[in-house]
């Protein structure tokens, strides 16, 4: 039942126990200890968010110069970098006021919906094996009206994910690269 860091693979947790024993039965007792150090694997997601400008064909990674007639294709890549599965994950990205969203593209081992009220795509990752990376790609556009220099920041969250040991253990926190548009 350790806990695990985020971004941690693994933890660590110290289990001790005690023997109380009697040389003669009216005696007194006498207690050896010992403590047993194990290594827990956990499930671990690494999440890496690019863009590119459709109209422009430009690919960013962190800060992309934008116009308002701009459409941006964003990615978000994710990967288990694990050495056991990871079961039932969900992964969201706001979508910032000052963008519209326009539409999920493509879906690579998880299921994507945009919801309208909390303006978030919600991500849901049934497994990713050791090792193995899916991704999303979504599109977006500015805001008409927005003026130069407007700074749109875009982050994918970790929200819950579990591990196919123990379903009731819960992990979570895990972050994307922020990348920021500038009108």
């Amino acid at each position: 039942n350790a806990n695990k860091s985020v971004n941690a693979t693994t933890s660590t947790q110290t289990n001790t126990f005690q023997c109380l024993y009697q040389q003669v039965q009216s005696g007194s007792f006498n207690t050896i200890s010992k403590s047993l150090t194990i290594t827990i694997n956990h499930p671990n997601l690494v999440m890496a968010l690019s863009a590119t400008d459709k109209t422009t064909s430009t690919i960013y990674t962190q800060t992309a110069n934008i116009n308002t007639n701009s459409i941006m294709q964003f990615k978000l890549t994710f990967q288990n970098n694990s050495i056991i599965n990871l079961l039932n994950g969900t992964i969201e990205i706001p979508i910032d006021n000052n963008f519209l969203f326009y539409s999920i593209d493509t879906m690579v081992l998880c299921n994507a919906t945009y919801n309208i009220t909390s303006k978030k795509i919600i991500i849901t990752v049934p497994l990713l094996g050791p090792s193995v990376s899916g991704y999303i790609t979504f599109t977006v556009i500015p805001q008409s009206n927005l003026r130069s220099g407007t700074s749109i920041n875009t982050q994918a969250t970790a929200v819950s994910y579990y591990n196919d040991i123990s379903p009731t253990k819960v992990y979570s926190g895990e972050k994307s690269n922020i990348l920021t548009c500038i009108l």
